[in-house]
């Protein structure tokens, strides 16, 4: 770590003696991922301080909006940490959203402020746009998308503040739902009470009416007595309605109860199957820093050596040949659209197991290199079979236009 700080520190002396601002904002650009790998957020927003002292606030082309982006994303973060709310928001407003990623970036740091500031009507929303700009990121490609993420920020950071948010958002969801309970509950209790009181109170006027006709019965026996059954059946008739309609009341209740079960049962589901998929995303996100990690030894070790693109290679081919990178695809991808393979393979239950691999990592949005060193094929291989198969499945175009169109057709059900 110390030798790469060192690195850092001479690309930067060498941008500024060859005035190369491009250089000098990448060199800065590595420096400030360096400071926040290590968790040093200070450091991190006087690093963007000093581009914007030495460079200025605003990129001069379109070269410099994804190094100025990243800047200002990691002094954003590192402002939420130190607890400077007003600072973060300055920060992230200064983002150009000119892709998802920095889209998503920079919702993710308005959603962390209202967070702190307990504003949890605000946090929601911004956890829906940053979960509707993940969900495209998916459809899009998956795995480029969250590359460029790694790059720019550090993904155990990320990893911990969205495990912290889901933990607390599950907590708020449960004491939501209890507090419905209890208001429910309490309701009920209130409703029945009420209903306990007019029967005492219906009884004690029975009671006063039965002791005024015994009084009256001394004076004209006949004449009570016909009028003490007039008045039963009165009273019986008014004991059927209100029977009538407690039974109703209760029968609206037990109905909106059930509703609350179904609505809860549903909430469950969803929860289970989002914290599938997110741990099947750390899991491969883990993966995925570790071969950085990887490539960057190999750059430090042979850096200068015909034997660097053969060690890469390598490399990538040991972690994405993995039976378990196909594993978690489909996991991800069936808690993302239950159902979904299983109503694909119906349709094409002649698929064989190297055919529903190939089409798992194309439905994840792999890329062609990138499946090519999962599969152990050569590129124009690859290509060759998907052609192939699409022609097997009587598809007229590409398989990948009709396997995006399936996903988006089977997800608007």
């Amino acid at each position: 770590m110390d030798k790469a700080k060192e690195h850092l520190g001479k690309a930067l002396e060498g941008a500024r003696i060859f005035d190369n601002r491009l250089c000098g904002l990448s060199a800065y650009n590595v420096n400030l991922y360096y400071y926040n790998l290590v968790g040093n957020d200070s450091l991190a927003v006087e690093i963007s301080r000093e581009v914007i002292s030495e460079y200025g606030p605003v990129p001069e082309d379109d070269n410099e909006i994804a190094l100025y982006n990243t800047f200002y994303g990691f002094a954003a973060k590192a402002m939420t940490d130190m607890g400077d709310y007003g600072e973060a928001e300055t920060f992230a407003e200064r983002i150009a959203l000119r892709t998802i990623t920095d889209s998503m970036n920079y919702y993710t740091v308005f959603r962390d402020v209202a967070e702190a500031r307990k504003n949890f009507a605000d946090a929601l929303e911004y956890e829906k746009k940053v979960s509707v700009l993940f969900g495209k990121i998916i459809s899009a490609g998956f795995n480029k998308q969250l590359m460029d993420v790694e790059r720019k920020y550090d993904n155990a950071l990320l990893e911990r503040k969205l495990q912290e948010h889901k933990i607390r958002s599950l907590a708020i969801s449960l004491i939501l739902l209890s507090l419905l309970t209890i208001a429910t509950i309490g309701s009920l209790m209130l409703k029945i009470r009420e209903r306990s009181r007019k029967m005492e109170l219906a009884a004690a006027v029975n009671d006063v009416q039965t002791l005024r006709a015994e009084i009256l019965t001394s004076q004209n026996e006949v004449l009570n007595l016909c009028n003490d059954i007039r008045n039963s059946r009165q009273e019986i008739e008014v004991r059927k309605e209100e029977i009538i309609k407690l039974k109703n009341e209760i029968g609206k209740n037990y109905e909106r109860h059930r509703q609350e079960e179904e609505d809860l049962k549903a909430l469950r589901t969803s929860l289970i199957r989002q914290a599938t998929s997110n741990l099947e995303l750390i899991s491969l996100n883990g993966d995925l820093l570790r071969m950085a990690e990887t490539i960057a030894n190999i750059c430090y070790v042979y850096e200068g050596t015909p034997m660097i693109n053969r060690r890469m290679e390598d490399a990538l081919k040991a972690i994405f040949s993995d039976e378990n990178t196909f594993a978690r695809a489909d996991k991800m991808l069936e808690a993302t659209f239950p159902g979904f393979l299983p109503d694909l393979f119906k349709d094409f239950p002649w698929l064989t197991e190297e055919d529903r691999k190939l089409i798992v990592l194309m439905c994840c949005g792999f890329s062609a290199g990138t499946m090519s060193i999962m599969t152990k094929m050569e590129v124009t291989s690859l290509n060759t079979k998907k052609s192939r198969l699409a022609r097997k499945m009587g598809i007229s175009g590409r398989l990948s236009t009709y396997l995006r169109k399936r996903i988006l057709d089977y997800s608007s059900k």
